[in-house]
């Protein structure tokens, strides 16, 4: 079977380390790195012996995509990609609003396509210790991920890291609708529209809730989870488990690139929106917060 050429849109820190999952992979490689700065393209594409452009009409001759340029980039960078037909990965958030959100998805509905959105946290070997709960009703999840400030940043600390935890803990809820949210917003930098920290309280319809703590204030990473379900209990360390998500994640585009189904590509899409929903529901509150 002959190895897909991936083309990598972004040349940051993000689009880097997708360019060492391609580069991983016995079944991609890299064909071509993409970005606004020929020099940044230039100097990421070279590691892997890929071409570099600046034009994503560049892109179209390669095998599937992946969008990790900066989220305000995201929806004009996707569109076209998807237009077309090219199988697309794009990094999370996949808009810079939920009305882009809705956009990027609509046009990959339209057409049947492959899209994923960078939920890695999906992929991490550590979710394995909650295989034993899977059929039974979960009370109560608790999440914590924290960290220092990211070298640049492009959204607010909930579409950046709360929105990981957002994803995990509708899955694990089955979808279920959350109906109060309560919002503790802090460390506010001055004159920034958003805070670095947020501690966010859920309330979901079937009696479950969640307790979400995020930040990009802290001086040591950590990245847990905990759920509880009736009297059983499990916890895992997100950042310490053996594996490699990136790749597993780029594993499974390629599998509904090569098989996916109709009904398999039609659920990963709808996958994508409950997390962004309720990230703009949470965004909205912190919009309050920093109006009052």
């Amino acid at each position: 079977m002959k190895s897909l050429g991936v083309a990598l849109i972004g040349a940051g820190s993000m689009a880097a380390k997708h360019a060492a999952a391609v580069a991983r992979s016995n079944d991609t490689h890299l064909a071509l790195v993409i970005d606004r700065d020929r020099t940044r393209a230039a100097a990421l594409a070279e590691q892997y012996g890929a071409a570099a452009h600046t034009s994503i009409a560049a892109a179209l001759t390669c095998d599937a995509a992946i969008v990790a340029s900066s989220t305000s980039n995201h929806r004009e960078d996707a569109l076209p990609l998807i237009a077309s037909g090219l199988p697309v990965l794009v990094e999370k958030p996949i808009g810079a609003s939920i009305l882009e959100v809705i956009e990027i998805l609509a046009a990959s509905d339209d057409i049947d396509g492959v899209l994923m959105c960078g939920f890695v946290e999906r992929f991490n070997p550590a979710l394995a210790a909650f295989a034993s709960l899977a059929g039974r009703r979960i009370s109560a999840v608790t999440t914590e991920r924290v960290g220092p400030p990211p070298t640049r940043i492009h959204s607010s600390v909930v579409d950046d890291v709360l929105l990981h935890d957002l994803d995990l803990v509708l899955r694990l809820v089955d979808d279920d609708a959350p109906v109060t949210v309560r919002l503790h917003a802090h460390d506010w930098p001055a004159g920034a529209p958003w805070p670095e920290s947020a501690s966010v309280e859920l309330t979901f319809a079937g009696g479950a809730t969640a307790s979400l703590r995020a930040s990009r204030a802290a001086t040591t990473r950590v990245r847990t989870i905990g759920v509880r379900a009736g009297s059983t209990s499990r916890s895992a360390d997100l950042l310490t488990a053996p594996g490699d998500p990136l790749s597993a994640q780029l594993a499974h585009l390629l599998d509904l690139t090569r098989y996916g189904t109709p009904s398999e590509r039609a659920a990963e899409r709808a996958g994508i929106l409950p997390a962004h929903e309720l990230a703009d529901r949470i965004g909205s509150e912190i919009g309050s917060a920093c109006v009052q």
